[in-house]
Protein backbone atom coordinates (compact mmCIF):
# COMPACT_ATOMS: atom_id res chain seq x y z
CA UNK A 1 0.00 0.00 0.00
CA UNK A 2 1.15 3.40 -1.14
CA UNK A 3 2.11 5.65 1.29
CA UNK A 4 1.88 9.49 0.82
CA UNK A 5 3.26 12.24 2.95
CA UNK A 6 2.20 15.42 1.65
CA UNK A 7 5.16 17.18 3.79
CA UNK A 8 7.96 15.71 1.96
CA UNK A 9 6.16 17.33 -1.71
CA UNK A 10 5.94 20.56 -0.85
CA UNK A 11 2.50 20.64 -1.24
CA UNK A 12 0.52 24.09 -1.31
CA UNK A 13 -2.01 24.22 1.16
CA UNK A 14 -4.05 27.05 1.69
CA UNK A 15 -4.81 27.20 5.52
CA UNK A 16 -8.02 28.77 6.69
CA UNK A 17 -7.66 28.27 10.76
CA UNK A 18 -4.72 26.90 12.48
CA UNK A 19 -4.32 26.44 16.41
CA UNK A 20 -0.65 25.60 18.08
CA UNK A 21 -2.14 25.39 21.65
CA UNK A 22 1.16 26.14 22.90
CA UNK A 23 0.45 29.63 25.22
CA UNK A 24 -3.47 30.97 23.73
CA UNK A 25 -6.72 29.61 21.63
CA UNK A 26 -5.61 31.95 19.16
CA UNK A 27 -5.26 31.15 15.47
CA UNK A 28 -1.90 31.53 13.55
CA UNK A 29 -3.21 30.91 9.98
CA UNK A 30 -3.65 35.18 9.48
CA UNK A 31 -7.59 34.85 9.48
CA UNK A 32 -8.11 35.49 13.41
CA UNK A 33 -10.62 32.80 14.01
CA UNK A 34 -9.62 32.78 17.69
CA UNK A 35 -11.58 30.58 20.17
CA UNK A 36 -12.46 31.48 23.32
CA UNK A 37 -14.32 29.38 26.36
CA UNK A 38 -13.03 27.69 29.48
CA UNK A 39 -11.00 24.97 28.32
CA UNK A 40 -7.03 25.52 29.59
CA UNK A 41 -3.51 25.67 28.14
CA UNK A 42 -2.07 22.38 29.62
CA UNK A 43 1.81 21.77 29.85
CA UNK A 44 0.74 18.17 31.10
CA UNK A 45 0.86 16.44 27.97
CA UNK A 46 1.99 17.48 24.46
CA UNK A 47 1.98 16.43 21.29
CA UNK A 48 4.30 19.22 19.69
CA UNK A 49 5.29 23.13 21.68
CA UNK A 50 5.13 21.75 24.75
CA UNK A 51 1.63 22.30 25.88
CA UNK A 52 -1.68 22.03 23.87
CA UNK A 53 -5.62 22.68 25.07
CA UNK A 54 -7.18 20.36 27.77
CA UNK A 55 -10.89 19.42 28.02
CA UNK A 56 -11.83 18.80 31.45
CA UNK A 57 -14.77 17.57 32.55
CA UNK A 58 -17.16 20.31 30.61
CA UNK A 59 -15.15 22.46 29.22
CA UNK A 60 -14.88 23.92 25.80
CA UNK A 61 -13.63 26.43 22.86
CA UNK A 62 -15.98 28.12 20.31
CA UNK A 63 -14.74 30.52 17.49
CA UNK A 64 -17.57 33.54 17.83
CA UNK A 65 -20.59 32.67 15.85
CA UNK A 66 -20.47 32.02 12.40
CA UNK A 67 -16.78 32.77 11.89
CA UNK A 68 -15.55 30.22 9.98
CA UNK A 69 -16.15 30.13 6.23
CA UNK A 70 -18.92 27.90 4.95
CA UNK A 71 -17.23 24.80 3.44
CA UNK A 72 -19.98 25.04 0.52
CA UNK A 73 -18.86 22.15 -2.15
CA UNK A 74 -15.26 22.64 -1.16
CA UNK A 75 -12.34 20.57 -0.79
CA UNK A 76 -11.19 20.42 2.95
CA UNK A 77 -9.02 19.09 5.43
CA UNK A 78 -10.00 19.05 9.24
CA UNK A 79 -6.64 17.33 11.07
CA UNK A 80 -5.85 17.63 14.19
CA UNK A 81 -3.95 15.61 17.83
CA UNK A 82 -6.01 13.97 20.28
CA UNK A 83 -5.36 12.47 23.55
CA UNK A 84 -7.96 10.95 25.20
CA UNK A 85 -8.52 10.70 29.01
CA UNK A 86 -12.04 9.74 29.83
CA UNK A 87 -11.93 6.19 31.78
CA UNK A 88 -14.98 4.02 31.54
CA UNK A 89 -17.26 4.58 34.39
CA UNK A 90 -15.77 8.51 34.48
CA UNK A 91 -18.43 10.93 34.03
CA UNK A 92 -20.13 8.77 30.93
CA UNK A 93 -21.22 10.39 27.96
CA UNK A 94 -23.65 8.87 25.72
CA UNK A 95 -21.45 10.91 22.78
CA UNK A 96 -17.98 13.20 23.09
CA UNK A 97 -17.86 16.13 20.39
CA UNK A 98 -13.98 16.36 19.74
CA UNK A 99 -14.15 19.13 16.55
CA UNK A 100 -17.65 20.51 15.36
CA UNK A 101 -18.55 23.00 12.85
CA UNK A 102 -22.26 24.23 13.30
CA UNK A 103 -24.27 27.04 12.76
CA UNK A 104 -25.74 29.13 15.79
CA UNK A 105 -28.83 26.97 15.33
CA UNK A 106 -29.61 23.34 14.79
CA UNK A 107 -30.70 21.48 12.89
CA UNK A 108 -29.42 22.62 9.85
CA UNK A 109 -26.01 22.15 8.20
CA UNK A 110 -23.34 20.95 10.03
CA UNK A 111 -20.13 18.78 10.67
CA UNK A 112 -19.22 16.73 14.03
CA UNK A 113 -16.35 14.73 14.96
CA UNK A 114 -17.17 12.58 17.98
CA UNK A 115 -16.81 9.64 20.20
CA UNK A 116 -20.34 7.91 20.13
CA UNK A 117 -20.84 5.25 22.73
CA UNK A 118 -24.02 4.53 21.50
CA UNK A 119 -22.36 2.59 18.52
CA UNK A 120 -19.83 1.23 21.36
CA UNK A 121 -17.54 4.24 21.73
CA UNK A 122 -16.16 4.65 18.22
CA UNK A 123 -15.50 7.57 16.71
CA UNK A 124 -17.37 8.72 13.97
CA UNK A 125 -18.35 11.90 11.77
CA UNK A 126 -21.43 13.08 11.31
CA UNK A 127 -23.00 15.47 8.11
CA UNK A 128 -26.17 17.16 8.00
CA UNK A 129 -26.18 19.05 3.99
CA UNK A 130 -28.30 21.47 3.07
CA UNK A 131 -30.92 18.94 2.43
CA UNK A 132 -30.60 18.36 6.02
CA UNK A 133 -30.13 14.09 4.76
CA UNK A 134 -27.82 13.20 7.26
CA UNK A 135 -24.25 10.86 5.78
CA UNK A 136 -22.20 9.00 8.63
CA UNK A 137 -18.75 7.32 8.84
CA UNK A 138 -18.78 5.11 11.15
CA UNK A 139 -15.50 3.46 12.10
CA UNK A 140 -13.92 0.47 14.33
CA UNK A 141 -11.39 2.79 16.48
CA UNK A 142 -12.84 2.74 19.68
CA UNK A 143 -11.91 5.19 23.02
CA UNK A 144 -9.70 2.25 23.98
CA UNK A 145 -7.83 2.58 20.82
CA UNK A 146 -7.40 6.07 21.48
CA UNK A 147 -6.91 6.51 25.27
CA UNK A 148 -3.44 7.75 26.84
CA UNK A 149 -1.96 8.18 23.37
CA UNK A 150 -1.33 10.75 21.20
CA UNK A 151 -3.48 9.87 17.78
CA UNK A 152 -3.81 11.67 14.74
CA UNK A 153 -7.37 12.58 13.19
CA UNK A 154 -7.73 13.82 9.56
CA UNK A 155 -11.16 14.16 8.00
CA UNK A 156 -10.96 14.68 4.49
CA UNK A 157 -13.55 16.08 1.79
CA UNK A 158 -12.77 15.49 -1.86
CA UNK A 159 -15.65 16.01 -3.89
CA UNK A 160 -18.41 13.59 -2.84
CA UNK A 161 -15.53 11.50 -1.05
CA UNK A 162 -15.71 11.68 2.34
CA UNK A 163 -12.78 10.27 4.65
CA UNK A 164 -11.27 9.28 7.99
CA UNK A 165 -8.04 8.71 8.54
CA UNK A 166 -6.54 7.86 12.11
CA UNK A 167 -2.67 7.91 12.78
CA UNK A 168 -2.45 7.96 8.57
CA UNK A 169 -4.75 4.56 7.75
CA UNK A 170 -7.61 5.00 6.52
CA UNK A 171 -10.55 4.31 9.40
CA UNK A 172 -13.84 4.84 7.16
CA UNK A 173 -15.46 6.54 4.25
CA UNK A 174 -18.35 7.48 2.32
CA UNK A 175 -19.57 8.93 -0.74
CA UNK A 176 -22.07 11.92 0.37
CA UNK A 177 -23.66 14.57 -1.93
CA UNK A 178 -23.97 17.86 0.21
CA UNK A 179 -23.49 21.05 0.37
CA UNK A 180 -22.15 23.05 3.92
CA UNK A 181 -23.38 26.36 2.09
CA UNK A 182 -23.58 28.47 5.58
CA UNK A 183 -21.08 30.12 7.97
CA UNK A 184 -20.05 27.85 11.07
CA UNK A 185 -18.87 28.03 14.55
CA UNK A 186 -16.15 26.27 15.51
CA UNK A 187 -16.61 24.47 18.67
CA UNK A 188 -13.96 21.83 20.25
CA UNK A 189 -15.26 19.74 23.48
CA UNK A 190 -18.73 20.00 23.09
CA UNK A 191 -21.80 20.70 21.52
CA UNK A 192 -22.62 24.34 20.83
CA UNK A 193 -25.57 24.31 23.19
CA UNK A 194 -23.63 22.51 26.05
CA UNK A 195 -23.41 18.53 26.52
CA UNK A 196 -21.14 15.74 25.00
CA UNK A 197 -18.33 17.13 26.41
CA UNK A 198 -14.64 15.30 25.84
CA UNK A 199 -12.08 14.97 28.12
CA UNK A 200 -8.78 15.04 27.13
CA UNK A 201 -6.11 16.84 24.88
CA UNK A 202 -6.50 18.62 21.66
CA UNK A 203 -3.38 19.97 19.58
CA UNK A 204 -2.02 20.96 16.35
CA UNK A 205 -5.43 22.00 14.42
CA UNK A 206 -5.50 22.86 11.34
CA UNK A 207 -8.76 23.31 8.47
CA UNK A 208 -6.98 23.47 4.92
CA UNK A 209 -8.98 23.77 1.55
CA UNK A 210 -7.86 21.02 -0.34
CA UNK A 211 -8.04 17.56 0.32
CA UNK A 212 -4.54 17.13 1.84
CA UNK A 213 -4.66 13.54 2.23
CA UNK A 214 -6.16 11.25 -1.04
CA UNK A 215 -4.34 7.71 0.27
CA UNK A 216 -2.64 6.41 3.58
CA UNK A 217 0.16 8.65 4.59
CA UNK A 218 2.94 9.20 7.39
CA UNK A 219 1.24 11.53 10.28
CA UNK A 220 3.31 14.66 10.27
CA UNK A 221 6.54 14.71 12.18
CA UNK A 222 6.84 18.39 13.58
CA UNK A 223 4.12 21.47 14.03
CA UNK A 224 2.05 23.12 11.39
Amino acid sequence: MMLINPYSFGIGIRVLALYHFNSNFDDSSGNNYNLSGDAVISSAQSKFGGSSALFYVSDSVSSSVDAIPPFAESDFTVEFWMYYLREDNIFGAAAENLVGFLPSSLPSERLMIRLDSSIGGTLQVEMVGGSTTSGFITTSITKTNLRDRWAHIAFVRQGTSFKLYVDGTLAGSVTYSASFAIHSTLTIGKLPGGGNYYRGHIDELRISDIAVYTANFTPPTSPF
